[in-house]
C-alpha cells in the first residue's frame, strides 16, 4: 500500500498527532533549560524592534540572484549557471540589465573545475566560459583571462599541508563559494554602471563560507576573488560592499522562534517591522555574557552566542557581516544583513568578548536606509518581499525544460567523441537525466 493510500488511516493520523504534541511539548521544555534561557535574555537585549515607514525610495535598489544546476564527480565540476540582475528606480519600476547597455541578460555561463596532482602536489584549475558573446559580467577574452589569474591565486594559497582527501572535499566547497561570489560580483559590475545613486540586495546570506578557522586552508577571502573577478581594488570594493545587503528567507527553527518572540512583543505594524540596535545595547549583551554566561559555561558557549549576531566573512580583509531579523506580515521572518569593517561584538578567549558600541551608531544608519528603500515597494506574494526580489528569481531560473535540452546535447556529444553509449562521462548527468532502471518516482 502506498503512502498516499495511508495518509487517511486513523492509525498514522493518531501517530501524527502524537508526534506532534511531543514535539510541542519538548519545544516548550526547551526553552526553560537555563542556557537556552539566557541565549534568549542576550538576543532580546541586542535588538530592539522598529516599525517599516511608509517612506519614498530615494535610491535605485539593484536585485541579484543566481539559478544553477551542478554536475559533479570526486574530483571535478561542472556547474551551469545563470546570473541576472533587476534594477527598481525611484517610482518603483523594474528594468533589466539589457536596458541598460548592449548585454545579454541573465548571463549563462559554464564553470568547470577540477582537482588534480602535479609533480605530487594539488593543483586546482578553475575556468569560466561564458555562453552569450555580450555579458555583463564576462565576454570570452576577460573570462579566459580571469579564470588563468583564479587558478594562480588559488593554487598560491592552498595550504599544501592537509591532507589529499581534505582538500578533494574543500575543492568543492570552494566552487560554491566562488558561486556565491559572482552573484557579488554581478552586482558590483552593475554598480560600476550606476554610480553612487545604488545599493544592492543578494537573495540569500552575505557570510558566505570562509571564516577564521577556513582561511588556513587556502590563504584567500572572498575579497580577493571578487578582485581578481571584476578588476577592482580591494578599496572600491569594500566601499561597494557597503551599500550590499543580504535578504534571507530561511534560516534555522530556533532563530526563526526567537524572531517571531520578540516581535509578538511589539505592537504590529501593516507594512512590517524590523529590528536595529544601539550602542547601549552591544555594551549590555558584552556585559551579560562575560559576566553570567562567559563565568558559567565557559569560552564555547559565549563565543557561540556572539557569533548570533555577527561574524567575520572576509578574515583577510577584515569584513564582518551583521544579522538583523525582519518580518513583513508578522508570520514570515527573513534576516537582514549588512557588511561592516568592524564587528560589534568580537571574542577574544583570554579577556572575553569585546563590545565595538561605537560602530552600532553607524550600522543601526545603514540599516535604517536599507529598510527604507528595500522595502519602499512590495510584491503582492505570500510574505510581501520586496518588489524585484522574487521577480528576478523567476528571471534566472533555469527551465527543467533548457536543461534536458543541455542534457541532449551534452550526450549526443560525449557519444559522438566516444563513440560508445554508456561511457561513464553520461553519469555526471544522472540528476539531471533522473535514470529511473524500473523505478516510478
Amino acid at each position: 500500500m502506498t503512502l498516499e493510500n495511508n495518509i487517511g488511516n486513523e492509525r498514522i493520523l493518531s501517530i501524527i498527532e502524537r508526534l506532534v504534541n511531543t514535539l510541542r511539548q519538548d519545544y516548550v521544555a526547551s526553552r526553560k533549560s537555563s542556557v537556552i534561557g539566557e541565549r534568549e535574555e542576550v538576543f532580546r537585549l541586542f535588538y530592539n524592534v522598529k516599525t517599516i515607514p511608509a517612506v519614498q525610495q530615494d535610491k535605485i535598489v539593484v536585485f541579484v540572484d543566481a539559478g544553477f544546476h551542478i554536475l559533479e564527480s570526486d574530483v571535478l565540476t561542472l556547474m551551469i549557471m545563470n546570473v541576472g540582475g533587476c534594477i527598481r528606480d525611484e517610482d518603483g519600476r523594474i528594468r533589466y540589465i539589457n536596458e541598460l547597455g548592449d548585454y545579454q541578460s541573465p548571463e549563462l555561463l559554464f564553470v568547470y573545475a577540477k582537482w588534480a596532482e602535479q609533480e605530487g602536489e594539488p593543483y586546482f584549475t578553475i575556468q569560466f566560459i561564458p555562453v552569450q558573446e555580450y555579458g555583463l559580467l564576462f565576454n570570452e577574452e576577460k573570462a579566459q583571462k580571469i579564470s588563468e589569474k583564479l587558478t594562480s591565486m588559488i593554487n598560491q594559497g592552498i595550504n599544501k599541508k592537509i591532507p589529499k582527501l581534505k582538500l578533494i572535499r574543500l575543492y568543492k566547497r570552494l566552487i560554491k563559494y566562488i558561486e556565491g561570489l559572482l552573484e557579488v560580483a554581478y552586482y558590483v559590475k552593475i554598480s560600476d554602471l550606476l554610480g553612487q545613486r545604488s545599493m544592492g540586495v543578494i537573495d540569500g546570506t552575505l557570510n558566505r563560507w570562509f571564516g577564521l578557522r577556513s582561511i588556513r586552508f587556502f590563504n584567500i577571502d572572498g575579497v580577493d576573488v571578487l578582485s581578481t573577478v571584476v578588476n577592482r581594488d580591494k578599496d572600491i570594493l569594500i566601499k561597494k560592499l557597503s551599500n550590499l545587503y543580504g535578504l534571507v528567507k530561511t534560516t534555522k527553527f530556533t532563530s526563526i522562534a526567537r524572531a517571531r518572540w520578540l516581535f509578538k512583543t511589539t505592537i504590529s505594524n501593516p507594512l512590517g517591522l524590523y529590528t536595529n540596535t544601539a550602542p547601549d545595547a552591544v555594551e549590555n549583551v558584552a556585559m551579560v555574557i562575560n559576566e553570567k554566561i562567559r563565568r558559567k559555561y565557559g569560552d564555547d558557549v559565549s563565543e557561540d552566542m556572539v557569533l548570533l549576531f555577527n561574524r567575520i566573512t572576509h578574515p583577510r580583509t577584515g569584513l564582518w557581516v551583521v544579522r538583523f531579523p525582519i518580518t513583513t506580515d508578522g508570520n514570515v521572518i527573513m534576516h537582514f544583513e549588512v557588511h561592516t569593517n568592524e564587528p560589534l561584538l568580537e571574542y577574544n578567549k583570554d579577556i572575553g568578548v569585546i563590545s565595538h558600541s561605537e560602530k552600532a551608531v553607524e550600522i543601526a544608519e545603514q540599516v535604517d536606509h536599507g529598510i527604507e528603500n528595500i522595502m519602499a515597494h512590495r510584491s503582492s506574494i505570500y510574505g510581501y518581499p520586496p518588489y524585484g526580489f522574487m521577480e528576478l528569481d523567476l528571471h534566472v531560473r533555469i527551465p527543467m525544460n533548457r536543461l534536458r535540452k543541455l542534457e541532449d546535447l551534452f550526450v549526443n556529444i560525449i557519444r559522438r567523441e566516444t563513440g560508445e553509449i554508456g561511457h561513464p562521462l553520461e553519469y555526471l548527468f544522472e540528476n539531471m537525466r533522473k535514470i529511473r532502471l524500473g523505478y516510478t518516482w
